[in-house]
């Protein structure tokens, strides 16, 4: 039995096609397993961070940054 070209690149063709989806699918598969993997960060309590960030030797214009990113009790009520 004789196989053409045309049948040869075809096979060929599909073949690759066929890996390329392996490699893709292995990847994802991957990637999905790592992702849940990572752990979230602790929740910690605001007011520790608060005191942390107050506590860093910071200019005057990274204070006034760090305090408008602060949202303090009066703001919140």
């Amino acid at each position: 039995m004789k196989i053409s070209t045309r049948t040869t690149w075809i096979a060929l063709f599909i073949f690759c096609l066929l890996v390329w989806a392996l490699i893709i699918i292995s990847l994802v598969c991957v990637s999905n397993r790592d992702e849940k993997k990572l752990q979230q960060p602790a929740q910690q309590d605001a007011n520790k961070l608060v005191k942390k960030l107050k506590r860093l030797d910071l200019n005057e214009k990274q204070k006034q940054f760090i305090d408008s990113l602060i949202v303090s009790d009066e703001k919140k009520q």
